[in-house]
């Protein structure tokens, strides 16, 4: 990353844009506990189901980087929100996230969520 490509990113808390009627409002990352793809949409959810501008969870990740995890192809987790894990059936993982929604990470996406938590 140059200077000038660091001087262009705002500091501060990361946004992202939500629909909002005939706009978009800007919710803050540190609100939401988890992204899901369903209905051919990208919903976050920040106490409440928002729909994203993002077509895809590929879009999302690719913009949101390193503060999101994999839980499964179609679920994306910011791991501060993550408040407790136990085994699953098969290998999977269900998570507890902060406002008390439960979500079941894949056998495949497991070990990688148990690593960024250190648990591994």
């Amino acid at each position: 990353m140059t200077g000038r490509d660091a001087a262009a990113r705002p500091a501060g808390p990361f946004r992202f844009p939500v629909k909002a009627g005939e706009g978009v409002v800007l919710v803050d990352l540190a609100r939401t506990t988890h992204f899901l793809f369903e209905e051919e949409a990208v919903w976050a959810f920040a106490g409440e189901r928002l729909r994203t501008t993002w077509k895809t969870l590929a879009e999302a990740e690719a913009i949101l980087g390193s503060r999101v995890v994999r839980g499964h192809r179609h679920l994306l987790l910011r791991p501060e929100a993550i408040v407790g894990v136990r085994a699953g059936d098969s290998g999977r993982l269900r998570v507890r996230l902060s406002g008390g929604a439960e979500v079941e990470v894949s056998r495949g996406a497991a070990p990688g969520l148990k690593a960024r938590l250190g648990l591994a």
